[in-house]
């Protein structure tokens, strides 16, 4: 009864999936989260239920709008976010790739084959450009997940990894030299957990998944590294707001 674990959770996402009623499965899937013992399990099914049952990025995207202005009404409450999220374009950019990354950490435990041929950052690119496809192929193999056969997944997965590879950038031959840049930029400030802001690979990640950000920071990191160190402290700041945000919503 209780879940213990991501499998588990898995099992539990496929047994509500199989409901034939999205209100039945969002009841259902509050119900699986709540009883989920392990925090990491938690988090993962709450993220499964937003990105695929509630309404994935859009869903999570309109969540963290609804929480901002829940803050901002709240007296004497320390703000946390100064901006508005609808006109700091910024924000809401490192909002939305953290979100794909979360539904990237889903995709790569249901296709585990394609999570060693591709990094999240890869995947969490293809969610970003065609999440509907992607969400469908993911939902069609948690289905299947108790039957035992590989055929659906064999497929599905197959279906996402081509999704992955028309959506590969054109500069990732420089993906390296990209993540030592921002290593490099973030220096001995980056010294912190997996992640947290501090965390050079997430603020890699956050980058690549936009082209204009990662040819920006390539551009900038032997021409200007002083704007470049803005640039990339600009998305750390963001993303201690979320972290923030979400750390104020959950407690």
């Amino acid at each position: 009864m209780y879940i213990r674990n991501r499998d588990e959770a898995l099992d539990a996402l496929s047994a509500v999936l199989a409901l034939p009623e999205r209100r039945d499965q969002i009841i259902q899937i509050t119900v699986k989260v709540a009883l989920c013992l392990d925090p990491d399990a938690r988090r993962f099914l709450a993220d499964c239920a937003a990105g695929l049952i509630e309404g994935g990025l859009d869903y999570m995207r309109r969540k963290r709008r609804e929480m901002l202005d829940s803050l901002s009404q709240q007296e004497g409450q320390e703000a946390i976010i100064l901006v508005d999220s609808s006109q700091d374009q910024l924000l809401e950019a490192v909002g939305s790739a953290m979100d794909a990354l979360r539904l990237a950490d889903i995709i790569a435990q249901v296709f585990p084959e394609l999570a060693r041929r591709h990094e999240k950052w890869e995947i969490a690119r293809a969610v970003l450009g065609e999440e509907q496809a992607i969400q469908d192929a993911v939902i069609n193999t948690i289905k299947e997940r108790k039957t035992g056969g590989t055929q659906v997944l064999d497929m599905m997965q197959k279906h996402v990894a081509d999704k992955i590879d028309a959506l590969r950038p054109k500069w990732i031959s420089s993906a390296p030299t990209l993540r030592a840049a921002v290593a490099d930029v973030m220096g001995t400030d980056g010294q912190a957990g997996p992640g947290t802001s501090g965390d050079p690979e997430l603020i890699f990640k956050i980058i690549a998944l936009d082209d204009t950000r990662a040819q920006l920071v390539l551009d900038l990191t032997p021409a200007n590294p002083g704007e470049a160190k803005t640039y990339v402290n600009d998305i750390r700041t963001r993303v201690d707001q979320i972290l923030a945000l979400e750390e104020q919503n959950a407690a």
